[in-house]
């Protein structure tokens, strides 16, 4: 039940026993036991009213924030956006190298031309594993045609742009006809650090994991950065993974760009790990 309708049902149900209340109470008298009815009456209502009345208030500002606003800004972005990601799936993966924490994730998404005509579009992608320490970036890509990016024909595309890398290259995008890549980045972060994870295209229908491998004690939290983040939030589930912990959310619908999750951790590194670099590409793939 949602909370708009929990405030509606207590409002309905104290004018209920407000009226009740009103019913019950003899006429003509004014003793102890009808002054009572009486106040009751008169609480009953009034305050039953005033729930009431704020519960529809809420439903009718959640229908504006999350309901015709968002389908008004969803299809204005369309029309400066020509691509449009659907179908994505994230894992991250968290996995302890000495003092540092190796944070590798592999992306799988789809592209459509918002116009639904043929076109030829550069596609930009920053990496989305930001870096710290030692080394960080892409480590491959595959293309619409299953061609496999990596090593020289991956980095002719990916350059250093503000500290970030960035990957850009032509594609031709039908319509109609769903472009499928899958991108794998990774980066260094420290012990105690945090991972800000934003869209870049208007998206739809996006799933994460998170597998905490590091074997190591501390707190792993995730924020919700939506415009439907309760729900992000009430469907997210934790549980045990390979001698770690995994967090599992969805976001179902749209998701307008800037818009995401942060990861923070605090990692003790006192305790043993359970993972070394040879191993991050099974955790990954």
């Amino acid at each position: 039940m949602r909370s708009w309708q929990r405030i509606t049902l207590i409002g309905g149900l104290m004018i209920l026993v407000g009226a009740l209340s009103t019913a019950l109470g003899p006429d003509g008298a004014h003793g102890p036991r009808e002054t009572v009815y009486v106040l009751v009456a008169v609480i009953a209502l009034g305050v039953g009213g005033s729930i009431l009345a704020s519960g529809l208030i809420d439903r009718v500002v959640a229908r504006q924030v999350f309901g015709l606003d968002v389908a008004e800004a969803v299809e204005a972005l369309r029309g400066t956006s020509p691509l449009v990601r659907s179908n994505q799936t994230l894992v991250i993966t968290l996995i302890s190298e000495a003092a540092e924490i190796r944070v590798a994730a592999e992306h799988s998404f789809e592209l459509r031309e918002a116009s639904w005509r043929r076109k030829r579009l550069v596609l930009r992608l920053y990496t989305d594993v930001a870096r710290w320490g030692s080394s960080g970036g892409f480590i491959s890509i595959v293309e619409p045609d299953r061609t496999l990016l990596e090593g020289e024909r991956l980095a002719n595309h990916v350059r250093e742009e503000s500290g970030k890398t960035r990957f850009e290259k032509a594609y031709t995008f039908h319509p109609g006809v769903p472009a499928s890549f899958t991108v794998e980045t990774f980066g260094h972060f420290r012990t105690n650090d945090r991972l800000i994870w934003t869209v870049e295209h208007i998206s739809s229908d996006f799933k994460v994991r998170i597998n905490d491998c590091t074997g190591l004690d501390g707190d792993l939290e995730v924020k919700v950065n939506h415009h439907r983040e309760r729900e992000v939030i009430a469907n997210m589930t934790r549980r045990p993974y390979n001698q770690g912990r995994m967090i599992e959310f969805d976001y179902m619908g749209e998701i307008l760009p800037y818009q995401g999750f942060e990861l923070q951790w605090s990692l003790r590194t006192a305790a043993p790990t359970v993972a070394s670099t040879d191993e991050t590409d099974a955790y990954v793939s």
